[in-house]
C-alpha cells in the first residue's frame, strides 16, 4: 500500500482514535458501536487495497459486503435516534426494501462479484431522506434544544455531506469517464477524500459534542 492510497484513511483513524479515546462516555451508548463499525471500515479499506496489489484482481464483492453491513448499520442508529413509532416503523420498511433490493441484484443482477453500484445509490437516498427527516424532527422539537451538543446533529450533518457529493458525482462518473476529464484520477481522489474528510470529521465532532468528561464550573 501507498501513501498515496493510505492518505483517503486519514480523517476515518482520526475518528477511530478520537472514539477510543473517550470509549467510556461516549453518550448514547451507540455511539461505543460506531466506534467498531469506524474499526471495521478501516480495516475494509486497508484490506481492499492490500487484495488487488497482492491478488491483481477486483474487490468490488469486498465492496459489496461492505455496503450491506454499512446501510444496514446506519438504518440501525437512526432507529435508536428517533422517538416516534411510526417513524420507527417507516424506517424498518425501508430497511427491509433496500436489503430485498440488494439481494435482488447479488442474486439476478449483476451478481456478487460485480460492485452493485443501484443498491448503493439506494442506500444513499435512503439516508439522505434520513437525515432530512432527522433535521426536520430537531426543528419541530418543542424543547429548547442546543443542536451542536447533540451528537446526532453531526453524524446527520456529515451523512448529508458525503452521501450528497457521493451521488452527484457518481451521476457524473459516466460523463468524466466518456469525456476522458480524470484520465489519472485525481478528480476521484480529491472528490473521495474531501467526502471522507467532512463525513468522519463531523462523526468526530458527534463523539466530542456533548464533552461529559468535562467538569461544571
Amino acid at each position: 500500500m501507498t501513501i498515496y492510497q493510505f492518505f483517503g484513511c486519514y480523517p476515518l483513524l482520526a475518528g477511530i482514535i478520537i472514539g477510543l479515546y473517550f470509549y467510556k462516555f461516549l453518550r448514547p451508548k451507540w455511539l461505543r458501536i460506531f466506534t467498531w463499525f469506524l474499526l471495521f471500515t478501516l480495516f475494509v479499506q486497508i484490506f481492499s487495497i492490500f487484495y488487488v496489489n497482492h491478488f491483481h484482481k477486483s474487490n468490488h464483492f469486498i465492496f459489496n459486503i461492505y455496503i450491506f453491513i454499512q446501510f444496514s448499520f446506519y438504518f440501525y442508529i437512526f432507529y435508536k435516534s428517533f422517538d416516534k413509532k411510526n417513524i420507527k416503523f417507516s424506517l424498518f420498511l425501508m430497511a427491509l426494501a433496500f436489503i430485498l433490493y440488494f439481494l435482488y441484484n447479488i442474486i439476478l443482477g449483476p451478481g456478487f462479484f460485480i460492485f452493485s453500484s443501484a443498491s448503493n445509490t439506494l442506500g444513499s437516498i435512503c439516508i439522505i431522506f434520513c437525515c432530512l427527516n432527522y433535521f426536520y424532527s430537531l426543528f419541530q422539537s418543542e424543547l429548547n434544544l442546543n443542536f451542536f451538543r447533540i451528537p446526532m446533529f453531526w453524524i446527520s450533518t456529515g451523512f448529508l455531506f458525503y452521501f450528497v457529493g457521493n451521488f452527484i458525482y457518481l451521476s457524473l462518473l459516466n460523463y468524466i469517464v466518456k469525456e476522458n476529464f480524470d484520465p489519472s484520477g485525481n478528480i476521484n481522489f480529491y472528490v473521495s477524500n474531501t467526502l471522507s474528510l467532512f463525513l468522519y470529521g463531523l462523526i468526530s465532532f458527534g463523539f466530542l459534542s456533548n464533552q461529559p468528561w468535562k467538569k461544571e464550573n
